[in-house]
């Protein structure tokens, strides 16, 4: 079984932590060196937990997955379209699935480089970090301190630690959207919401399916990246 090159990837997850609010990447060389590369391998994803998606062996190529959700400023500039969030640090809420894949669409256009949402496999892939079954993206304490949970709104991204590879608020804050059968009128999201009072709703293989059609300030998304054919 091929291992993936964590100290690699840690390493550039170290220099990829963003500067929350320094503006949208100017083209595709800035998006990939902002976002956070995971080499592809075999991993384990799902949990043997209730409520879960079950365990399995999956097989990934290399990507890239930003670093926090999208942000209100981005959404804003991308979309042209007014969410629920007045704070440009806030992420992005009230988006349909619909319209959280149009807006990949849109930024694989604008930097001419494939964007898209993760799939569940991929954003578990990134939210553990390297710790087969680990429950939560910081590992197995409670979320006290370490995520939005059990709140009255979402917290600006990167308002907690973000996990071992730089990747924030892949617990609490809002659920996201990922990648789901386009003949499916239901999606997956992942990592739970603010709007939580179970902490096991933030576990990193908890399954939720939501109609594609929801839209409210518990869920929002962020994206990953297609790794280019020379990367």
């Amino acid at each position: 079984m091929s291992k993936p090159s964590f100290i690699k990837i840690s390493l550039l997850a170290a220099l990829a932590v963003p500067t929350f609010g320094a503006g949208e990447p100017r083209d595709a060389r800035e998006l990939l060196a902002r976002a956070i590369l995971i080499r592809g391998g075999v991993y384990h994803t799902g949990s043997y937990e209730a409520d879960c998606f079950p365990p399995r062996q999956v097989v990934v190529a290399d990507f890239y997955l930003w670093p926090t959700e999208v942000t209100e400023s981005w959404w804003q500039a991308i979309h042209e379209d007014q969410t629920q969030n007045a704070d440009p640090n806030q992420p992005a809420t009230g988006m349909t699935h619909q319209e959280a894949e149009a807006f990949c669409r849109k930024l694989s256009e604008h930097y001419q480089i494939t964007v898209r949402l993760p799939s569940a496999d991929e954003w578990q892939i990134a939210a553990r970090a390297g710790t087969p079954g680990v429950t939560y993206p910081w590992g197995w304490g409670l979320p006290a301190g370490r995520a939005a949970f059990d709140a009255k709104g979402p917290a600006a991204v990167g308002t907690y630690p973000p996990n071992p590879l730089g990747f924030y608020d892949m617990a609490g804050n809002v659920a996201e959207w990922v990648l789901a059968d386009s003949k499916e009128d239901h999606a997956p999201v992942m990592g739970g919401s603010w709007a939580e009072r179970d902490p096991r709703y933030l576990r990193i293989s908890h399954r939720l399916i939501l109609p594609k059609s929801y839209r409210d300030r518990d869920v929002g998304f962020r994206f990953l990246i297609e790794a280019p054919a020379n990367n």
